[in-house]
């Protein structure tokens, strides 16, 4: 089942009224609160109105789970020298009356290509803070990644277009310069729903230092096509694979190291030199296989050629099928220009949570969200 909420006009309003005051709020000032940096009005209008995932979010288990709550999202401005450990849904509406939430909701925007799910350790002492202060036992705070996706009959351009400050200013002005902007409202869809305790049992700290992985490790290349270019195959051979552990039926991928500066010149350090031990160590079932080394100037790519299925996993990617007659890349990537870790995050891998909820390990996102709305 899809959660799945259709944002209206007033949403999107009652957030941009949010930044509007939150700006001209003569107590806050114009540079970001964990950056440092300077902000702008679109800077703030682009940031909270973001927020709309707490309304979608919160109208998706009152609309299926709690009918007889409302729940109220964090809409007060406070003052700069209040610590900010209040939950996301603030309040509960319920007979007429309003009163404390009895669950703590932390809710994060996650995109479709988001491949971790789990907040900064730092922030989880936050949430524990604040549910003790609300008399709420750390087995209620759950934590909610929710996406923005829009039906818009444009296709093209996306992530410019689809501008929730453009949509809405397109529907409350006239103003030509707003027409190209989707025409269409955005849905707020809930992708995870996580108890922290679970998060906790299940995820895996990541330290300060350390890379930012994907988890598209093995990408598969076309077998009849792999060996066609003559001057590819000169670089291509069959190799003995130096961290595979036969007896344990264990595999360990490497991350290729970035080359070393001799004088003005750069020299490559070979791949199979930086196994990642910590997260890459991988259960293989399956020993029918060949490894292919791909040597450049600068970098080597491994490769595996399945000979029969091939299953890989451990308790931080997840699990991986891999399909006999296939050639599959055979290493870790890491995302983006700096993908370094500057805070302890305590993640979980989407791949890894669909293979626990699958198994009844965790629990699917319909029973969490029923046992919210049920306890909130």
């Amino acid at each position: 089942m899809s959660y799945t909420y259709q944002t209206k006009k007033e949403d999107l309003e009652k957030w941009f009224k949010f930044s509007i005051e939150y700006w001209l709020n003569p107590k806050k000032g114009k540079t970001g609160r964990t950056s440092g940096q300077p902000r702008g009005l679109g800077d703030i209008l682009d940031s909270f109105m973001m927020k709309i995932i707490e309304t979608g979010v919160a109208k998706i288990i009152e609309e299926n789970f709690c009918q007889s709550k409302e729940l109220i999202t964090d809409d007060e401005i406070k003052p700069n020298n209040v610590i900010r450990d209040d939950p996301d849904i603030f309040k509960i509406k319920e007979n007429e009356n309003e009163r404390d939430p009895k669950v703590f909701i932390e809710i994060k925007y996650h995109n479709a290509n988001a491949h971790w799910i789990g907040p900064r350790t730092k922030q989880i002492e936050a949430f524990e803070t604040g549910s003790s202060r609300l008399n709420i036992n750390n087995n209620n705070i759950y934590i909610i990644g929710a996406d923005i996706i829009n039906d818009s009959s444009i296709s093209e351009d996306k992530g410019k277009k689809d501008s929730l400050l453009g949509i809405f200013l397109k529907s409350s002005t006239n103003l030509d310069y707003f027409n190209d902007f989707y025409e269409t409202l955005p849905k707020i869809q809930i992708r995870y729903a996580l108890r922290l305790k679970d998060l906790k049992d299940k995820g895996t700290i990541v330290g300060k230092g350390d890379y930012f992985l994907s988890t598209t490790i093995f990408e598969k290349n076309k077998y009849e096509n792999f060996f066609k270019d003559e001057n590819l195959k000169e670089r291509l051979k069959i190799v003995e694979y130096p961290h595979w552990n036969k007896e344990n039926n264990e595999i360990t991928l490497c991350l290729q190291p970035e080359p070393k500066k001799n004088g003005n010149n750069k020299v490559k350090v070979p791949l199979k030199n930086n196994p990642i031990e910590n997260y890459g160590k991988f259960k293989i079932i399956g020993a029918d296989i060949e490894f292919i080394l791909k040597e450049n100037e600068l970098s080597d790519r491994y490769f595996i050629l399945c000979k029969e299925d091939i299953k890989l996993s451990n308790n931080f990617f997840g699990e991986y099928n891999l399909k006999k007659n296939n050639i599959y890349s055979f290493q870790l990537q890491s995302m983006g220009r700096d993908p370094t870790i500057k805070n302890e995050n305590l993640f979980i891998s989407e791949n890894y949570l669909k293979k626990l909820q699958v198994n009844e390990e965790i629990d699917s996102i319909e029973n969490v969200l029923k046992e919210i709305g049920e306890n909130a």
